[in-house]
């Protein structure tokens, strides 16, 4: 006797059952497509990814519509890979993962590929939202409830309100008075930048003076030369987007800005401006400036967003190559450029385990030069693996 598949403990539904010499075709109905109907809950979370836990955090929920709510769902279609959720009844080192979230302890688990055919959104009651998913085995619905609430609050792990390039002209003063009465009234829980217009213009003025007194980081296009600081108030912390000749030229100067905390790449804008391709080999030059000048300076580096949102395998080849050369993250302008993006910036569970081993045993040997596993660790090596962590924690 054996059974084609177990429920989730607050689900219902069918399962089968074979026994005799019907066992031996348990495979086959577990490689049969499976539909599920259920209903999320947005704005909040548990360790279980279900109601069988207590919610463990909270989240804004004014930004979500019903339109971002149906164009979410369709970035889940196709081939996509999924964590299962640590309550779970899969096995690692021969014991159920429930097991280990049990007992309160750390487990790594591996992404699995899945395929979801159908993510239809049936109704929207406030944050409750009623879905139909066909899709095949392996696929945990918990764990797309609990991806889907995520890429509703974008997904990235920093969101910009772009007041510049988006915006029409005679748009830009509402947009500007409506965004400051949203951040002036709602605390935000995901890292949050204001990008402003040109502040050779009046409108980039006008910015600066209405959103100098938030706190929130300011993304300033156009920035060229050190003489930009004067117009920048200096308690308020600047990230320049270096999107000219001129700001390549003046780069140590405005990377060594006293208030300036990362710089921002625009690839769009600067390779225009030479006359270039926008391709990896045209932008090299600037890209490779601008990471000595953050690694010198101890400021963090944004990579230009790959603009072609339909081209998956191209933002996959540019998002290992800019994370290869140094880039601490890389701006997306879609919300299904997100996970490939993370894929490659974020650490894995493994990278994530060795940091912690190396810097305990870089502890215990007295800050000095040691082996661990045939390589020789110092304090470079020391000073990327605690990047590492930082990076898996702001992605909490």
């Amino acid at each position: 006797m054996g059974h084609a598949g177990t429920l989730d403990p607050l689900a219902t539904g069918l399962l089968i059952i074979c026994t005799g010499k019907m066992t031996k075709q348990i495979e086959q109905y577990q490689a049969q497509k499976k539909v599920y109907s259920g209903c999320f809950t947005l704005g909040s979370t548990t360790p279980s990814f279900d109601l069988e836990t207590e919610i463990n955090q909270q989240f804004q929920t004014a930004h979500i519509t019903e339109e971002l709510i149906r164009k979410t769902a369709k970035n889940f279609i196709g081939e996509t890979e999924q964590y299962p959720p640590v309550y779970s009844a899969l096995k690692k080192n021969g014991k159920r993962l429930y097991e280990f979230a049990r007992a309160g302890k750390d487990v790594t688990i591996e992404a699995r590929k899945i395929t979801i055919d159908v993510f239809d959104i049936t109704a929207i009651r406030g944050l409750e939202v009623d879905f139909d998913v066909e899709c095949k085995k392996g696929t945990y619905i918990r764990s797309l409830a609990h991806d889907f609430g995520k890429a509703l609050n974008s997904g990235a792990d920093g969101i910009i309100f772009d007041l510049e390039d988006s915006i029409l002209q005679e748009d830009k003063r509402s947009a500007r008075d409506n965004l400051y009465s949203f951040l002036a009234n709602n605390s935000l829980n995901t890292i949050s930048y204001i990008r402003i217009n040109d502040l050779n213009t009046e409108t980039g003025i006008t910015d600066l003076d209405t959103f100098r007194d938030l706190s929130y980081e300011i993304i300033i296009p156009k920035f060229e030369t050190h003489k930009d600081f004067i117009k920048i108030p200096g308690t308020l912390s600047i990230i320049p987007l270096i999107e000219t000749p001129l700001a390549i030229r003046n780069l140590d100067k405005i990377a060594s800005g006293k208030n300036v905390v990362g710089l921002a790449f625009g690839a769009a804008d600067f390779s225009s401006m030479i006359g270039s391709e926008m391709n990896w080999d045209a932008m090299l030059y600037a890209r490779s400036k601008i990471i000595v000048e953050c690694s010198i300076n101890n400021i963090f580096s944004i990579d230009s967003p790959f603009m072609n949102t339909l081209d998956a395998n191209g933002l996959e080849s540019e998002s290992k190559l800019s994370k290869s050369i140094g880039f601490n993250g890389k701006a997306t302008i879609n919300p299904s450029q997100i996970n490939i993006v993370k894929k490659y910036f974020l650490p894995t569970d493994e990278e994530i385990k060795e940091a912690k081993e190396i810097i305990n045993e870089f502890k215990k040997s007295n800050k000095g030069v040691f082996s661990f596993k045939g390589q020789v660790i110092d304090k470079p090596v020391i000073k990327i693996m605690e990047n590492r962590l930082m990076l898996s924690e702001n992605n909490k």
